[in-house]
């Protein structure tokens, strides 16, 4: 996926829901990814970035996330 620094991307909430199950979940996922990308952008020092969250929905809207990420993580 290329890097845009543009903030009108076309996020498909009704797709992320349908991929996760419910929209509950789907925040909670959501928000569990934004946090992981946030910490290995720190990590790596990458000055050049839009929102984690844009990114963590997208990931979900494509199915890179589905509803076992949160479950998976523990392991």
């Amino acid at each position: 996926m290329a890097l845009s620094l543009s903030r009108t991307l076309d996020i498909d909430i009704e797709k992320c829901v349908n991929n996760i199950g419910n929209r509950n979940d789907m925040i909670l996922i959501a928000s569990a990814r934004a946090k992981e990308l946030q910490r290995k952008h720190k990590a790596s020092g990458d000055s050049n970035h839009r929102s984690f969250t844009v990114d963590a929905m997208l990931d979900i809207q494509n199915g890179i996330i589905d509803k076992d990420y949160v479950y998976n993580k523990a392991d």
